[in-house]
């Protein structure tokens, strides 16, 4: 994933001083969207909105990291698209995998 600096929103400021966006696409033809997290102080949530500006069949992925120091962006929490079955009408999604061992 390719990390841009992005503006922390206000009510996140004192929580979380530093920000970062990326984004991807998934095929929107899937029988089946989700949201995968595992480790500590990972999640997320997600929204759905439809766009005419998209290529038809596919959903923009936009992520943003809320983080207090760059290793844990770099090196602890990763961020992928996922997918079980095959083609467009497989399982697709977002992962989002927080190394413990990298926080410390």
């Amino acid at each position: 994933m390719d990390w841009k600096p992005r503006h922390v929103p206000l009510e996140d400021l004192f929580r979380f001083p530093k920000a970062s966006e990326t984004s991807f696409t998934i095929p929107a033809t899937s029988d089946f969207l989700y949201l995968i997290s595992r480790g500590e102080r990972s999640g997320g949530s997600f929204r759905l909105a439809a766009s005419s500006s998209l290529a038809d069949n596919t959903a923009l992925v936009n992520i943003v990291a809320l983080y207090h120091v760059d290793n844990v962006r770099n090196a602890a929490a990763k961020v992928c698209r996922v997918e079980k079955g095959f083609g467009p009408w497989g399982k697709h999604g977002v992962g989002i995998f927080v190394s413990s061992a990298s926080m410390v």
